[in-house]
């Protein structure tokens, strides 16, 4: 079996759980670590995927995240063009 490495870390399994499934859509296969109860962070929660496609990963979340920002941006822009 091959290495396991984190490239993040999350303080819910919801939040990890998409990141998951982003990869997962990349064609990186990824595992969640950790988990929370009733919403009360249990432990740290942790993304891991194979060594060898730790720094693929890191980009595409890194990337993920300019996206999310500038989706943020543009909804709020939207919202007041519409008034």
């Amino acid at each position: 079996m091959a290495k396991l490495v984190v490239v993040r870390k999350y303080s819910s399994r919801l939040e990890a759980e998409i990141a998951r499934g982003m990869l997962g859509a990349l064609g990186v296969r990824a595992v969640v670590i950790g988990d929370d109860v009733a919403g009360v962070l249990v432990e740290e929660v942790r993304l891991m995927v194979e060594e060898q496609d730790a720094e693929q990963a890191r980009q595409a979340l890194e990337e993920g995240d300019e996206v999310e920002m500038e989706d943020d941006g543009d909804v709020d822009d939207e919202e007041e063009d519409e008034r």
